[in-house]
């Protein structure tokens, strides 16, 4: 097939049709009806990101609760206020979530076409490699979940794709500017795309000699900007230099322990997406040693060595790529489909194999592979087969949040260890026992792992989750209402003697005894409805 033929342009359309009819049915999935209205809801963290959002939208301006200190409790900002437009669109609580599910869909579009872009340039004009490309990327079920249920990965990575194709088509002086402004606008969505804007950068001083100081300077000089602006900024509004999220994660924990950590969830990664896959476009390189090459694998390899330092992300019992990995999933399928087919035809030449056919099989063999990352159960969800993975328990926390607005006064201060999608729903005052949302809990100690644990200590580590101080946030700051816990254990014995609870669809909800602020009438008529109650 020749590089000007439409044939592959119109396949590739039509990968992104036959995507943009899987997204839809897997947001349509990922809802569900309660008491007669269907509801959509994000991943856990994207929710929490929607409440910064609803009050913004509604110029409480950016704070977890109206009326108290503005704090950044998400790593999101640009991304919070897209949904903070979705919000001043006025759609109902219960559908909002849908619009930025919608737009994950069009990044993910973006993202699969842009893939189709670099794998052509990459491969020096294999309409195959593009298709393939198109392929692997539209339908990736990390992508797809991550995208798809909220978070900020699917912009990240068009716009990282938009950066690595801008950078192989090169240009004059204005064009390379105009790219290290978009990845300096990356930097908006999360402050860690710098990762893979110094990638880029780095990649293009190498290669380009000529020019080498002027990437150099430019290059980081937007990138500083950026940031500085950004420092400026949330010094100003926060008073803090840093996110509270950075001190929450980053802060308390043994750097070896940590980093170990991110090594060992990124090999199994590896192992999981099939070592011989991976080979693939790491042989590519190396062979070819080129700007078309060089330069998305130092974007993947970047994103891949920040998901190691930071240890990892909180979901890798998922399976599927981390949020940060994923981010480079489009350059990863582009390196993957110029290698595999350049492979499968010489290979088909020298065993005389149809090369249509010895194109489908692996194609659709790499496709199969990249999706079985957690055996049949990820097929099952690929597939469309089973609910999105995160959509179960979305259900759940939507019921209690519903629960606690038929049980408490508006002025209810409402503990949450999982805050997103009760958080959002409760229209209540939230106080994150996680710490998240609240300062002294994200700058306080980590739990660390007790040594009797051995090699175990390495899967300790879960970002994000290991602050928790139930002494101050249960016994001191004495919520109404603790809606949902982590570390049941450590909690139990502060809520044995102060609150009671109700089931609300498997989760404990514990109301303080003697708080005014619970309608006890309607909590009893919960508890004669659940006759299972503790």
């Amino acid at each position: 097939m020749s590089a000007s033929s439409t044939h592959p342009n119109r396949l590739v359309w039509a990968i992104l049709v036959a995507y943009a009819v899987y997204g839809l049915i897997f947001i349509w999935l990922s809802s569900d009806v309660i008491d007669g209205t269907r509801y959509f809801s994000l991943h856990e963290d994207a929710m929490i990101s929607m409440r910064y959002a609803k009050n913004l939208a509604a110029g409480e301006g950016f704070r977890w609760n109206p009326g108290e200190s503005p704090i950044e409790g998400v790593t999101n900002p640009l991304w919070t206020g897209v949904m903070a437009v979705v919000h001043l669109a006025a759609p109902a609580p219960s559908h909002a979530s849908a619009w930025v599910q919608i737009i994950g869909l069009f990044c993910n579009l973006a993202s699969a076409a842009l893939a189709a872009r670099i794998a052509r340039l990459v491969s020096g004009g294999a309409d195959t490699a593009a298709v393939l490309a198109a392929l692997l990327t539209a339908f990736s079920l990390p992508l797809t979940e991550w995208s798809l249920l909220g978070m900020e990965v699917g912009p990240l990575a068009a716009l990282g794709a938009l950066c690595v194709w801008r950078a192989l088509r090169g240009g004059g002086e204005r064009a390379w500017i105009a790219t290290y402004l978009l990845l300096g606008v990356g930097t908006l969505f999360r402050m860690d795309f710098v990762v893979l804007g110094v990638a880029v950068i780095g990649s293009c001083a190498y290669l380009d000699r000529d020019r080498r100081w002027r990437h150099v300077a430019y290059g980081g000089a937007m990138l500083a900007l950026f940031l500085a602006a950004q420092t400026a900024a949330r010094w100003a509004y926060f008073g803090d230099l840093l996110p509270n999220t950075y001190y929450l994660k980053m802060s308390g924990y043994p750097v070896s322990l940590r980093v170990s950590r991110g090594l060992v969830v990124f090999v199994e990664w590896c192992w999981r997406n099939n070592l011989f896959l991976l080979a693939v476009p790491i042989g590519l390189v190396v062979l070819q040693r080129t700007r078309a090459a060089l330069i998305p694998a130092a974007a993947l390899a970047g994103q891949c060595a920040y998901s190691v330092w930071v240890g990892g992300d909180a979901w890798e019992w998922w399976g599927g790529a981390n949020r940060y990995v994923s981010i480079a999933l489009p350059e990863l399928f582009a390196l993957f489909a110029s290698g595999a087919v350049a492979l499968t035809l010489a290979a088909a030449r020298a065993f005389g194999i149809p090369t249509r056919t010895a194109i489908t099989a692996i194609g659709l063999t790499a496709l199969v592979l990249f999706n079985a990352i957690n055996g049949p159960r990820s097929v099952g969800e690929w597939l469309l087969v089973h609910r999105p993975v995160f959509s179960m328990i979305n259900t759940k926390k939507i019921e209690v949040a519903r629960a606690i607005e038929d049980t408490t006064t508006p002025d209810a201060l409402i503990g949450v260890a999982w805050g997103g999608s009760v958080a959002y729903f409760a229209d209540r005052r939230m106080f994150d026992m996680l710490g998240k949302s609240e300062r002294r809990i994200g700058r306080g100690p980590m739990h660390l792992p007790p040594p009797s644990l051995g090699v175990e200590r390495l899967w300790f580590f879960n970002p994000g989750h290991l602050k928790w101080d139930y002494a101050y946030a249960i016994d001191e700051v004495a919520p109404d209402v603790v809606a949902t816990l982590w570390h049941d254990e450590d909690a139990l014995p502060h809520l044995a003697r102060r609150y009671e609870s109700i089931d609300v669809r498997g989760i404990d909800v514990f109301f303080r005894k003697d708080s005014k602020h619970v309608r006890w009438d309607r909590v009893a008529a919960r508890q004669t409805l659940r006759p299972h109650v503790r």
